[in-house]
Order: structure tokens, then sequence, then C-alpha cells
């Protein structure tokens, strides 16, 4: 139970902190949003946080997000709104 209330939870956050858009410059890499979990406390794998937006239709991931020149997995059309 406490693994369904911790999922419960990282949706909520999820949806109170991230923003779909339509600009395809808001772009995230997910080492990037995986340390945002990690700063508030929600520890979860690249592939489960990758199910996670899908289901909840947030952003595109694509393995190939170019931020800075530098192309890692990421997702495109989200922005983080929370704190830094």
């Amino acid at each position: 139970m406490e693994g369904a209330k911790k999922y419960d939870e990282l949706k909520k956050f999820i949806s109170e902190n991230f923003t779909v858009t339509t600009n395809i410059n808001d772009r995230l890499h997910t080492r990037d949003v995986l340390v945002v979990f990690n700063r508030n406390k929600f520890l979860f794998s690249d592939s489960r946080m990758a199910e996670i937006f899908k289901s909840m239709n947030m952003g595109e991931h694509r393995r190939s997000c170019t931020i800075n020149r530098e192309v890692k997995s990421g997702y495109y059309y989200l922005k983080y709104t929370g704190e830094t």
C-alpha cells in the first residue's frame, strides 16, 4: 500500500509542478526531472517515471532531446513550474 500512496503523491506533485505546453522549446532532460523528484523525496526509476508521465499525457518523451547542445533522453512540450 505504501507504494500506491507514493505513486498517487507523485502524480499530484507532477500535476501541480509540471505544465504541458505547445512550445517545442519547452524541454526537460530525464535526468533533470529525476533531480526534481529526488529533491522532493520521490525515488522512481527512469522507466517508471516515463510510465507515469505517459499515463498523465504529460510531455512527449524522446530518446534524443537537445538542450544547450546536450543530447540526452528527455521530454518535449513540458515545463517545470515549481520551485528550483
